[in-house]
C-alpha cells in the first residue's frame, strides 16, 4: 500500500501553528476592548472637586419656581454637564453644552425668564456662571451634577441636597 499521511513533526508544528494564530486573534480582540475601557476610564479619572456646586449662589424660589443653580469649573476639559434635580417623586435633567446651546428651562442669572429663550454655555475653565432652571415644582432633594468628557458619561462629581430658598 502506498498510503501518505502527516509525519510526527509537521502535525505538531501545524498543531502549534494553529495556537498561535487562535491566540493572536484572542489577544486582538481582548486588547481592543480593554483598551476601549482605559480610555473611558482616563476620561473621567481624577475630576473630582473640578467641578462644583456653589452652594453660596445656589438656591430655590419656590413662588416662582426657579432655581438658582451656580457651577463652578477648574482646569477641565468638559464635553457637557448634565444636571439632575431630584424630589420626592420627580425630577428634571438638563445638559448644558461647552458650546452655546439652547436648552430648554435654563437661563443666565439676570436674563428675563419671560422672553424667549437664549442659548447658554457651560463656564470657561477656572470660571463659574449661575444659571435660572425654570418649571421645577416640586420640592428639592438633591442635585447632582456629572460631567461628560470626551464623549463618555462619567460619574457624579457633586451633589447638593440642602437647597436653601432664595431671600
Amino acid at each position: 500500500m502506498n498510503e501518505r499521511g502527516l509525519s510526527a513533526i509537521i502535525s505538531t508544528v501545524l498543531i502549534i501553528g494553529i495556537g498561535i494564530v487562535l491566540t493572536a486573534v484572542i489577544w486582538g480582540i481582548v486588547d481592543s476592548l480593554v483598551e476601549e475601557k482605559l480610555d473611558e476610564s482616563k476620561s473621567c479619572f481624577n475630576i473630582f472637586e473640578k467641578l462644583k456646586i456653589n452652594e453660596e449662589y445656589t438656591c430655590y424660589d419656590a413662588s416662582e419656581n426657579v432655581l438658582n443653580l451656580s457651577i463652578i469649573r477648574g482646569d477641565i476639559e468638559v464635553d457637557s454637564l448634565l444636571i439632575g434635580i431630584t424630589g420626592e417623586t420627580e425630577g428634571v435633567t438638563k445638559e448644558i453644552f461647552n458650546a452655546s446651546e439652547i436648552v430648554s428651562g435654563v437661563f443666565f442669572l439676570g436674563e428675563d425668564i419671560a422672553l424667549p429663550e437664549t442659548p447658554v454655555e457651560l463656564p470657561g475653565k477656572e470660571g463659574g456662571k449661575t444659571y435660572l432652571i425654570t418649571g421645577i415644582n416640586f420640592e428639592i432633594e438633591e442635585i447632582v451634577i456629572a460631567p461628560k468628557i470626551n464623549k463618555n458619561q462619567c460619574e457624579a462629581v457633586d451633589f447638593l441636597s440642602d437647597v436653601f430658598p432664595c431671600v
